[in-house]
């Protein structure tokens, strides 16, 4: 590989062949180094692993530095390298340890304990403060699962609660596991999730599996378990009796501590239970108890390195001090962390080595060594620039080294300005002896200059000016159909529901009921008059939560009764109008003719492989769905469904190229100017390689450069242009527009969505949004508009973690301290600004040390714009402003927001701003606040409720609904429809229009009501002992009731077998059932039914002729002679008419046998053109 010859050129330098023997010495002399720059610094490391043979510990001054570093070192070589991160709460905050970085610490601390090869541990002095597990303890409580073993899994369930692992019962996230019969999942601290097949108590297989699909992949022979918290294998009764004797000095956290006891008496994991984690006798330790005595130490910066240790150990113990002044917490005899002056003495122990800032001027005592890594020129995609220097290099004989994501684009400008250059992924010596500028596409992540081998390296970064990231391995998540309005997953006892067939009741939950000795499984449903309707699990495809608003408590269908079937009359005759309306707009756009955008060309293939992330699967999809809309004639209209950050820009991006290699103009319009200055540099930068002109229209604009703007978009000499309402203004023309791209559409007023209507049908129109208005929504439902989904999670993001209560200042000076030790910045919303600045002020006293600067919307725009540019630029580290934030502003060093006066704000609103951190791989966190002994109104106590329910990753959708239903759906199709909405709920509502635009455009529509009802006297359901949770369950029963066809079944049924076990007999039952009914529907048989009392006979409810049976009947198999007989009329035709089956004597499974093999018998004759 190219990065092995340049690690070799650096060994045999005069540099290498002075510093290599020197670091190797048993006890290496102190060297401080300076000449390297930070790209380079990746490269040493990488460069001293190849050459060392001991272990290094490497010291940043900054963890996000050190982030990044480790990264791209992972990227450059195949040996051990580990990230040593800090948890980023306080331990006095009693907040749970992050798992992730627990992950990564115990990675590290795995491969020491066990002695294997040398290794590289990237971390900061900061690192060192925390107190982890001592290296016995970490060994006692660690342990191999493995193949075709004894282990019984009661007991490996016991040793992990033990261990800090939680029960699930779906398990995605480390420190989980789930016991389903024979299957035990677990997702190991360390490793990969597995599944631990038993037979009794030997273990028959262990196999990775994917936490998306909970499908499993491929056969491990064992798994590693660690604790997942810093205190593991503890004695409950001698620590709750420490805890005790201490509350006795305490009386006023009695009442809260006793909780905590009680729970820890259970064994039950609680977010304090670290906290006392010094009281169970386990003696706690520093990294320095596991590293060996001849690690090299590389401390970058000291100086800093030091003053962030001492801060950081200050900063604890003033939470401490505080919490125990407030009475907030239990003092503790000892300290959580480790001392700054401990460690700072602890480290001597070691050889250490400096990397310095600038050469020292005391070398009287300290050798200083000049290591000759020097910066290069940045070329900002002037191209004729770089070729010159390309040039001036090439003439000087200096070898260059090009890595680059657009390896051919490269190739061709050098091409063009002919220089030689040879791209090539391995580099041999011949190679490298003869040619002077290589390409490739690996490598490091930012350029330098190899000053003692005359060696240049250049990346993207340097020509271009866009960011390198590391290649990681592409996961092959599968992405599976969301069920967009039928969401009866979320089913939850005591909801409200709709019944096709019956009306609005009241789900009370799953009940068993024996009739003639055979147990079956129902939801029960509590109709008004205390009715109850025992509805079949397998019929609960025709069950619709229901959702209206949170102010109308929906009234209970009387069953039996006549309004419910009056009402959905009602609905049904008013949808059709609707379904009218939404046809015609259907015809309007199929007449149009739009432009057909040429298929993907090489530029376009090497752009998008230039993306740094791996796309997800949903995100994928979007791209295709896109794509395929662009390359027919039909005007695409497609709404882009996304969380933020979950890369809805990166569709628009792709789409936007597409149109611009296409020749065509493309706008896209944010709604506040904020928002359209960082478009425009994201987009400028992802296109940056490309000869793609782009442009800015807003506020932020000087008038002559708008007009400036305005004129060259008219001759067609900007492709693309991002910008705010202002591109909607009558003087905004193009030359030959092509695509349109609207960022959050709810932002716009209503004259500018006219100005929108009216552009849609002339050109093809993306919409991006993560929480939709309920019109948008509605109209995406229905099908009038296209619609792409992304609900997967970007790899390695994290779920923001948040919190609601009331306004109190130590919460927020906590939370602002936490985020400024961890060298990030804040958002501080406050929405009013005629006391914006005493905010800022009451803050700046609060937390004297931030650096604070406020921003609204009157500002004038230069000052706007410049505040935002230097917080940006992390000039400060706190912003105080108002909701101008909320669209799509994307800073990733913010990963704290404190949201003032939350209870004033709608969802969809909390929602965006909480999305304005949490943007990396770093936890955030977002507060929302409201006044102290605040009379919260109803509204404001479900908003903030729903906020804080919704906070796993993925929420955009479910927000989008609950606050439909919080504000009401009257506005969806205007007042018309607001009661037709409210009597049968918006998911049966859609269901209908969705029908009813079907049917008026020709296509076959299902009707569930119609759909063949399978009602047998056989055990079929899934019994606790196979799946024990019941909304997992709902879950389970609602795919089933889903499946169309025979391959739809097969895949579920492979499923369970994968994640639940053996089926036992009542599940072999209900998937046979299940695949009886698909065969039914094919043959459009209504009702398979026990007949009432006679336990041995099945009704088949068929509309067939007499004479057609009895054709029939000659021929039937041996096995069914004597069994079946035509009961009903004569001529057919009557809804009366069945076939009798006697199954007198036959086992469940024998009757089903004989069921599929009548209707084998049926199909096989034709039977559908004999019905009358």
């Amino acid at each position: 590989m190219v990065i092995e010859k340049l690690i070799h050129e650096f060994q045999i330098s005069a540099i290498g062949q002075t510093v290599i023997p020197r670091l190797k010495a048993q006890k290496a002399q102190e060297l401080h180094f300076h000449g390297l720059t930070d790209p380079a610094k990746g490269f040493f490391l990488t460069s001293l692993i190849y050459s060392l043979n001991r272990p290094i510990l490497y010291l940043a001054s900054d963890l996000n530095f050190a982030l990044n570093l480790y990264l791209e070192v992972s990227n450059l070589t195949g040996a051990p390298v580990f990230y040593f991160p800090i948890q980023e709460v306080s331990p006095y905050d009693q907040i749970s340890s992050d798992t992730e970085i627990i992950t990564n610490q115990t990675k590290a601390l795995l491969h020491l304990l066990n002695k294997k090869e040398p290794c590289l541990i990237i971390g900061s002095a900061k690192s060192l403060l925390e107190k982890i597990w001592n290296p016995d303890d970490l060994k006692n409580n660690t342990f191999e699962v493995n193949f075709n073993t004894n282990t019984e899994p009661a007991l490996l369930a016991k040793k992990l609660v033990s261990l800090g692992y939680k029960k699930s019962n779906l398990v995605t996230s480390r420190g989980e596991f789930s016991i389903r019969g024979d299957i035990f999942d677990v997702y190991p601290i360390v490793g990969e999730p597995a599944r631990i097949e038993y037979f009794g108590e030997e273990i028959e297989s262990i196999r990775i599996y994917s936490p998306a699909t909970q499908r499993s992949q491929e056969n491990i022979s064992n798994i590693i378990i660690t604790p997942r918290y810093y205190i593991a294998g503890y004695d409950a009764q001698a620590l709750t009796d420490k805890i005790t004797q201490l509350l006795n000095y305490q009386h006023d956290l009695k009442e809260i501590t006793n909780q905590e006891v009680e729970q820890i008496k259970l064994n039950t994991y609680s977010e304090s239970i670290e906290y006392y984690a010094q009281l169970t006798n386990q003696k706690q330790s520093s990294l320095f108890d596991y590293l060996p005595e001849n690690t090299l130490v590389i401390i970058d910066d000291w100086e800093t390195n030091a003053i962030n240790l001492k801060s950081s150990y200050q900063r604890n113990l003033d939470i401490k001090k505080e919490l125990e002044k407030n009475k907030k917490i239990i003092p503790l005899p000892e300290l959580l962390i480790n001392e700054a002056e401990f460690i700072l003495k602890k480290i001597k122990n070691y050889s250490i080595s400096y990397i310095e800032r600038f050469e020292l001027f005391d070398k009287s005592t300290r050798q200083s060594i000049d290591l000759s890594f020097l910066p290069v020129d940045r070329f900002q995609n002037q191209i004729e620039k770089f070729a010159e220097k390309i040039r001036e290099w090439f003439s000087l004989n200096q070898k260059i080294i090009i890595y680059s994501d657009q390896p051919q684009r490269i190739t061709g400008i050098l091409r063009e300005w002919n220089i030689p250059g040879k791209y090539l992924e391995f580099l041999n010596e011949e190679d490298y002896k003869q040619e002077q500028v290589f390409i490739s596409k690996g490598g490091t992540i930012n350029g330098f200059k190899m000053g003692f081998a005359n060696i240049i390296i250049l990346t993207d970064r340097e020509i271009f000016g866009t960011k390198r990231r590391p290649n990681f391995l592409k996961k092959n998540l599968k992405s599976e159909k969301y069920d967009y309005y039928s969401n009866i997953e979320d089913l939850k006892t005591n909801d409200y529901v709709v019944h096709i067939k019956h009306g609005i009741g009241r789900y009370r939950g799953l009940v068993k009921v024996t009739l003639d000795n055979v147990e079956r499984e129902y939801l029960m449903i509590e109709y008004a008059s205390d009715g109850k309707l025992y509805l079949p699990v397998e019929q609960i495809n025709i069950l619709y939560r229901y959702r209206g608003s949170t102010d109308v408590v929906p009234k209970l269908s009387k069953l039996g009764g006549a309004d419910w079937e009056s009402t959905k009359k009602k609905v049904k005759k008013a949808v059709k109008r609707v379904a009218e309306d939404l046809l015609n707009l259907y015809t309007a756009r199929s007449k149009l003719e739009g432009f057909s955008f040429n298929p993907d060309s090489h530029w376009q293939i090497e752009m998008e492989e230039a993306f740094p992330y791996t796309e997800t699967p949903d995100q994928w999809k979007a791209i295709c769905d896109v794509k395929a809309d662009m390359e027919s004639t039909k005007p695409m209209d497609r709404l882009i469904c996304g969380d933020v950050g979950y890369g809805k820009t990166e569709v628009a991006i792709r789409a936007i190229f597409k149109a611009v290699l296409s020749g065509k103009q493309v706008a896209v319009l944010v709604p506040t100017t904020i928002l359209a200055e960082q478009h425009f540099n994201v987009i400028s930068e992802r296109l940056t390689p490309f000869p793609v002109r782009t442009a800015l229209l807003s506020r932020f604009i000087s008038p002559g450069d708008q007009k400036k703007v305005v004129s060259k978009l008219a001759l067609g000499e900007f492709d693309v242009v991002i910008g705010t309402h202002r591109l909607l203004q009558n003087d905004v023309t193009f030359k030959d527009l092509g695509l349109v791209v609207i960022d959050e559409e709810q932002r716009f007023g209503v004259i500018h969505k006219e100005r929108l209507k009216q552009l849609r049908v002339t050109v093809d129109v993306i919409t991006l949004s993560a929480t939709p208005i309920p019109r948008t929504l509605h109209m995406a439902l229905t099908g009038a508009r296209d619609m792409s989904l992304i609900n997967t999670a970007p790899l390695n993001r994290l779920p923001i973690k948040t919190f609601v209560g009331e306004f109190k200042p130590t919460i927020i000076k906590t939370s602002i301290l936490h985020e400024l030790e961890r060298s990030g910045q804040v958002y501080f919303v406050h929405n009013r600004i005629e006391s914006i600045n005493q905010t800022a002020a009451y803050l700046k006293e609060l937390v004297p040390e931030a650096q604070i600067i406020i921003a609204h919307g009157q500002m004038q725009s230069k000052e706007l714009e410049n505040v935002m540019l230097d917080f940006s630029l992390k000039k400060f580290n706190i912003l105080v402003c108002t909701t101008i934030i909320e669209s799509g502003l994307d800073i990733p060093n913010v990963n704290t927001i404190i949201i003032n006066n939350a209870d004033h704000m709608g969802l969809a609103q909390l929602y965006q701003l909480r999305g304005r951190v949490g943007r990396s791989d770093v936890q955030a966190y977002a507060y929302c606040l409201y006044p102290n002994e605040a009379i919260l109104t109803e509204t404001a106590k479900n908003r903030l409720a729903a906020i804080k329910e919704f906070s796993t990753l993925g929420s955009g959708y479910q927000i989008a609904i609950r606050d439909m239903e919080i504000r009401g759906v009257g506005n969806i199709l205007g007042a018309e429809q607001h009661g037709h909405m409210i009597s049968v709920g918006f998911d049966l509502y859609c269901q209908l229009l969705n029908e009813a635009v079907d049917k008026l455009r020709g296509l076959e529509v299902r009707d569930k009501e119609l759909e063949c009802i399978v009602d047998l006297n056989i055990s079929a359901y899934i019994p606790n002992s196979y799946i024990e949770d019941d909304s997992q369950k709902v879950i389970e029963y609602k795919r089933l009731a889903n499946v169309r066809t025979n391959k739809e079944l097969e895949y579920i049924a492979s499923e369970w077998k994968d994640r639940f076990g053996n089926f036992p007999d009542e599940v072999k039952n209900l998937i046979r059932i299940v695949d009886l009914r698909t065969f039914a529907n094919e043959l459009d048989i209504k009702y398979i039914k026990s007949e009432s009392g006679a336990v041995d006979n099945v009704k088949i409810f068929i509309n067939l002729r007499l004479q057609s049976w009895l054709s029939m009947q000659g021929q039937l198999p041996k096995s069914l002679i004597g069994r079946v007989a035509f009961k009903g009329s004569a001529r057919g035709g009557s809804e009366n008419s069945y076939l009798l089956v006697k199954t007198s004597g036959l086992s469940a499974e024998q009757q089903l046998e004989v069921l599929f093999e009548l209707i084998r018998y049926l199909k096989a004759t034709n039977m559908n053109e004999k019905i009358a």
